[in-house]
């Protein structure tokens, strides 16, 4: 809305001016009706986010999860670094 637009309802008279402030109100209202709604709904999605993060960090040593479900894991070597160079 320009001002020349504000300028003509305030010419107009109160009325157009309750008018206009009643409609901005209804306006607000019903945007501020959307943001709840979709606040709601990124809530709901950090949930299912963080619940499936934690499904994803199981595995059969911090959970009932048999060792099979636990997928490829290279086993690390116990043996310690020699100072000697490698080879024959």
């Amino acid at each position: 809305m320009k001002r020349e637009d504000i300028l003509a309802i305030y010419k107009a008279g109160p009325k157009a001016v309750i008018k206009l402030v009643n409609s901005l109100l209804a306006t607000i209202a019903e945007l501020k009706g959307q943001i709840e709604k979709q606040s709601a709904g990124i809530t709901e999605l950090k949930e299912r986010v963080k619940s499936l993060e934690n499904q994803l960090n199981k595995h059969s040593r911090n959970s009932n999860k048999p060792p099979s479900t636990d997928g490829f894991i290279k086993p690390k070597s116990l043996r310690q670094k020699s100072s000697r160079p490698p080879g024959g």
